[in-house]
């Protein structure tokens, strides 16, 4: 997989190549950071992505960080705005390590003002299914 945030087709984030075996198609988390994009994001962006509603959660130790390997919480819950689908852990990653999200992603989240829109049980049902992506 070749897409970075500028080209990004789908709608979810969060699983990274650096995740180890039965990762190997996603992307990796190098061609998702960048500083300086990142340094240019309104604080609120972390929020939101720690707001997102949760789909489903397991255990942290099956996704320690890409960067240096520590389980940085103790589960990790997949989120969403109803829409896009991430793991809420790249709320740490834009935070600490200068992960950027896909620029249309972004734009949206600015044009709702950072606010978690309300999410319908059929929206959850339309979420992208990651495995087949």
């Amino acid at each position: 997989m070749s897409y970075t945030l500028h080209d990004w087709p789908y709608q979810w984030l969060g699983p990274w190549k650096e995740y180890g075996e039965g990762y190997e198609k996603y992307p990796s988390i190098k061609d998702f950071v960048n500083h300086e994009i990142n340094a240019g994001y309104d604080k609120r962006l972390i929020e939101y992505l720690n707001n997102g509603v949760i789909v489903c959660v397991t255990s942290g130790i099956s996704f320690p960080s890409p960067f240096d390997g520590q389980i940085k919480r103790d589960t990790v819950a997949y989120r969403t705005d109803g829409k896009w689908l991430w793991l809420d852990n790249i709320a740490d990653f834009v935070a600490e390590n200068g992960l950027v999200i896909p620029e249309q992603w972004y734009c949206e989240i600015r044009e709702r003002d950072f606010i978690i829109p309300d999410v319908s049980h059929e929206q959850l049902e339309q979420l992208p299914l990651i495995i087949s992506s």
